[in-house]
């Protein structure tokens, strides 16, 4: 767990334009799309409308609607917006999976 969450940080850290500019496609493409890792191989997926908490070894970090950026205008105003949302999603999922890392780990959620 504690490689995951490390993960989740270094990809806060170095990743988060990448993950803006896919939402941003997103967007203008008016598709909702769920941001997940998977945990074997410590890299981001991205899958529309993915219902699953975790699954098949990915992780869901966060879900993007695109409905919630809908009202911005300008696309610099949306990719500052976007990046903000990426941010603080990727900082809230580290704080509940530290909170919650000694329940998630048991084994039925790796089955």
């Amino acid at each position: 767990m504690e490689k995951i969450i490390k993960e989740i940080g270094a990809i806060l850290e170095a990743k988060t334009g990448t993950i803006s500019e896919v939402l941003v496609a997103a967007l203008y493409d008016e598709a909702d799309v769920d941001v997940l890792m998977d945990i074997n191989h410590l890299n981001l997926v991205y899958k529309e409308d993915y219902c699953s908490e975790f699954d098949n070894n990915l992780l869901k970090l966060f879900s993007f609607n695109h409905e919630d950026f809908n009202r911005l205008d300008g696309e610099t105003q949306i990719r500052i917006e976007i990046e903000k949302f990426v941010k603080n999603a990727l900082q809230n999922r580290v704080e509940v999976l530290k909170h919650n890392e000694s329940s998630f780990l048991t084994a039925d959620n790796w089955k």
